[in-house]
């Protein structure tokens, strides 16, 4: 109905832009099909609503012989998302794959198009993105096999209707025991007798990982090359995927702060939207004696030596990736809008992720840095919490792959 209400919006009053984008991204998935004659069969179908839900798996599906081990070939692979800002990654990474595009719009129709042109055998979704009428029409395709199932624990606690994941649910891949635990104890999961709950770990650990030692292996520093990389004489801090709000409020605990103790911080800034110069002015405006890095591709690499770091979003969006500065053991604060990062209570209790509310909480976090007592426990904290998620998730992608050849062998 939804859509249907779009068409016709579209084409008699029009839409607001971003809309508008999405609509028509949605319903521009032909244009992304192509030969047919050299893709083989079995095929697997990957889905997430936007690039994060797709990184989070990215460690896998990037990985041809990952790939193969679950049974299928990296060139029979179909990559889906339905958010519009996943137009460019999916764009760059379509060479590779049989079908990387948009999810067509949620009208049956449409969807059993899609799935009569693409012929999947399999489905993983990441997160839950879920679309009635494309469900439906997956599962009347009668070459499927079912679904295997990576939910963001941060649905953990909320009510979640199974009607239209339960048919074809064969397993869900956990991100942690404790998410595992908890769908094996959930009376709606238990009444679609689900084959396999694994507690697989989270395979974007695998990425980031992969990633820190390739930087590692590197002698310069990503940052070099922008006159930005840490300071070994001061306190450095990187502000990652920042936003206005970030800086507004780094900008007010600054003030906060004697002026000899703000000389002894450098700061850098890689704001979330880069490509938005008018943020990255306002940005720089808030933060004169700041680096602004408006580059695209490298925050993960960036962590590496520094002092601290504070990601964004906190203040406006919802937290952005706290994994990174996480897993290179960096001390990171962050606003207080944490709940769509599930493991953001876990390092908060851990001690290397500190929550600031206010202007005041963040200068508190900054005063520490500044004490060299204070700062040895804190960057104690860091590594225990990097060992930690390092132990528990590492192998990941390579464990989604074997629940996936389990999975999809089990018959529709």
């Amino acid at each position: 109905m939804s859509f249907r209400l779009l068409r016709f919006a579209d084409r008699w009053m029009g839409l607001p832009k971003k809309i508008e984008d999405s609509y028509h991204f949605r319903k521009s998935w032909r244009d992304h099909l192509k030969a047919f004659n050299d893709a083989p069969q079995p095929r697997l179908w990957i889905h997430g609503s936007s690039v994060g839900e797709l990184e989070d798996i990215a460690a896998f599906f990037s990985d041809a012989a990952l790939i193969k081990r679950a049974g299928f070939e990296k060139r029979s692979v179909i990559l889906t998302a339905s958010s519009v800002s996943a137009k460019n990654y999916l764009s760059k990474v379509a060479k590779d794959f049989f079908y990387a595009g948009p999810l067509p719009p949620e009208e049956f129709k449409e969807c059993r198009a899609f799935v009569e042109h693409l012929q999947p055998n399999f489905m993983v979704m990441s997160h839950a993105d879920i679309w009635p009428n494309l469900m439906k029409a997956y599962y009347k395709w009668p070459e499927q096999k079912g679904l295997l199932w990576l939910p963001d624990s941060t649905l953990r606690g909320r009510r979640f209707s199974t009607q239209v994941l339960g048919p074809g649910l064969k397993s869900i891949g956990a991100r942690s025991k404790y998410d595992s635990d908890f769908f094996k104890s959930s009376s709606d999961f238990r009444e679609l007798h689900i084959r396999e709950i694994q507690s697989v770990g989270n395979p974007r650990v695998d990425r980031i990982v992969r990633r820190i030692e390739d930087s590692l292996a590197k002698e310069r520093h990503p940052l070099e090359n922008y006159g930005a990389a840490p300071d070994k004489s001061k306190i450095s801090i990187l502000l990652g995927s920042a936003w206005v709000e970030d800086a507004k409020i780094m900008a007010s605990s600054l003030k906060c702060l004697p002026i000899t103790q703000r000389s002894r911080l450098q700061i850098v800034v890689i704001p979330h939207e880069v490509d938005d110069s008018h943020q990255v002015a306002t940005i720089q405006g808030l933060l004169p004696q700041a680096r602004i890095v408006p580059v695209k591709g490298i925050l993960v690499e960036s962590f590496r030596n520094f002092t601290a770091s504070f990601i964004g979003g906190g203040y406006r969006t919802g937290l952005h990736n706290v994994l990174e500065p996480a897993l290179w053991a960096v001390p990171t604060v962050c606003g207080h809008l944490t709940e769509n990062q599930a493991q953001a209570s876990t390092l908060a209790r851990q001690k290397q992720l500190h929550i600031a509310r206010t202007a005041g909480d963040l200068a508190q976090f900054l005063l520490q840095l500044m004490n060299p007592e204070a700062l040895k426990i804190l960057q104690g904290f860091a590594r225990k919490a990097s060992d930690d998620l390092r132990q528990e998730n590492v192998g990941a992608a390579q464990r989604l792959a074997l629940l996936i050849a389990r999975s999809s062998k089990m018959g529709s």
